[in-house]
């Protein structure tokens, strides 16, 4: 069974209430596919959003404080730095869950969009695809409390890991290394902030169970391998 072919439970949110918000911060933009469109304004019936990642950031928006509100340098690149900035408007108290939300969404798009390409344009486009996950790993890091950037992080791995694109999965872990990146970005996390208040019984440590050993896989000649298991072992122990 490949990874993409294990389930993942479906999230409701309030359909008007989330096409309103997506609208504001331009969302519809970024997943230009028709299908991811309406899979994000009909919520009510799929989402790609885990339920394990839900119900553990369910439990550390009441204990988290704000993220850094301030907006990021902005640059001439493939990154969109006004939705960036609009997206930074919502990770305050008041919408801690609207962040994580968007992070997921657009990652998917993402590792989506390679599928649609015509062949001649995927390998400028999957090195596009690759930069700008980078880039979204690192400004997660930078922007969330700790608690939501490692939620943040295990979101971005989970759909990376399950993208359509056999040729982008291979290039995001055999060449540009992500899941290199995404472990010591979530051990830095956590060991500069233990997640003692998410339930470590929830499903989350299930998923980044998975994740881990995933990775592992893609990445066997690393000399730091053992890295992937020791994150999972430091978290279910703590």
């Amino acid at each position: 069974m490949s990874y993409s072919d294990q389930s993942l439970a479906v999230v409701k949110f309030p359909k008007h209430f989330l096409s309103y918000v997506l609208s504001l911060i331009g969302l519809k933009r970024v997943l230009t596919p028709a299908a991811i469109d309406t899979d994000l304004s009909g919520a009510s019936t799929s989402s790609t959003c885990s339920s394990s990642i839900s119900s553990a950031f369910t439990t550390i928006s009441h204990s988290s404080t704000s993220a850094s509100s301030h907006n990021p340098t902005t640059d001439d690149d493939d990154w969109d730095s006004n939705r960036h900035k609009a997206v930074l408007s919502f990770t305050t108290d008041n919408y801690p869950q609207m962040s994580l939300a968007w992070v997921q969404a657009y990652t998917k798009s993402l590792v989506q969009l390679d599928d649609h390409l015509r062949p001649t344009d995927r390998f400028s486009q999957t090195h596009a695809i690759t930069a700008t996950l980078h880039k979204l790993v690192r400004r997660c890091t930078d922007h969330f409390t700790d608690h939501t950037a490692l939620l943040a992080l295990l979101s971005i791995a989970d759909h990376c890991l399950a993208t359509p694109s056999h040729e982008l999965c291979q290039h995001l872990f055999y060449r540009a290394k992500l899941g290199r990146l995404l472990v010591l970005e979530m051990t830095s996390v956590v060991k500069r902030t233990p997640p003692t208040t998410i339930d470590t019984t929830d499903d989350w440590i299930v998923l980044l169970e998975r994740v881990c050993s995933a990775l592992a896989k893609l990445d066997p000649t690393w000399v730091h391998v053992a890295d992937y298991q020791w994150l999972v072992d430091h978290v279910k122990f703590l």
